[in-house]
């Protein structure tokens, strides 16, 4: 392949519409990533979720494990809040909820849907989608999905370690699927009995659910405990 080409391309998901990953046609700064294959292991990514880390990838494609100074939590406990223009969405019915049934789907459209295609604009590379499949294998990740006429339309991403669920990732195809499917998440993670709902950040897809910031120190005690405890996401 030449650099030209290298440069040019892009991530695209194969014709065939497969749950396949994407191939990688990448930036000259994705072979950066993809060398450091210490990220490439489902053992490694727990331990780094373990740590109070979450993998950052900058629009040049550098990439890291990062703890930053605080950290956005969605509240599943007293707190939860269900918008209510979604919560009425939640009562109709608009949308089948599944968990699990098409997770390397939901990964394909984490990476790609909404310009996302492009290597400085996802941190889901085609090494991190092979780990986030091998880490469903091993029942660590796990999918949130809308469906309508039998169309996946929007879904959630992330990994449970121990009372801890981190959502590393929300897609949409039709408005307010991805929405749906986040406060399907928040009322299953309180059924079964979570302590945390980790979002790393604030954005358009969780903004609607009180997102609250808490400092460093804090969100390791925090974590401390969610890893005591023993709960399932099935």
């Amino acid at each position: 392949m030449s650099a030209l080409t290298m440069v040019k391309g892009v991530l695209r998901p194969l014709r065939d519409g497969s749950a396949a990953l994407v191939r990688p046609v990448a930036r000259t700064a994705l072979p950066r990533l993809r060398r450091h294959t210490r990220y490439s292991t489902p053992e490694y990514f727990l331990e780094q979720y373990r740590a109070g880390r979450f993998l950052y990838v900058n629009r040049w494609g550098g990439s890291k494990w990062v703890s930053p100074r605080q950290r956005a939590l969605v509240p599943i406990d007293e707190g939860l809040h269900i918008p209510r223009s979604v919560a009425r969405l939640v009562r109709r019915g608009d949308f089948e909820i599944r968990y699990d049934t098409a997770f390397a789907d939901v990964v394909r459209h984490c990476a790609t849907v909404r310009g996302r295609d492009r290597v400085d604009d996802s941190w889901l590379s085609p090494d991190a989608q092979e780990v986030y499949l091998r880490l469903h294998d091993l029942g660590h990740a796990h999918s949130v999905e809308a469906w309508r006429d039998g169309r996946l339309v929007g879904g959630e991403l992330g990994v449970v370690v121990n009372g801890m669920f981190a959502s590393d990732s929300t897609f949409y195809l039709e408005p307010n699927a991805g929405k749906v499917a986040f406060a399907h998440l928040l009322m299953r993670l309180r059924s079964r009995g979570f302590l945390l709902c980790d979002t790393h950040g604030v954005s358009g897809a969780t903004r609607p659910f009180a997102p609250y910031w808490v400092p460093r120190d804090e969100y390791e005690t925090l974590l401390e405990k969610a890893l005591a405890l023993d709960v399932t996401f099935g």
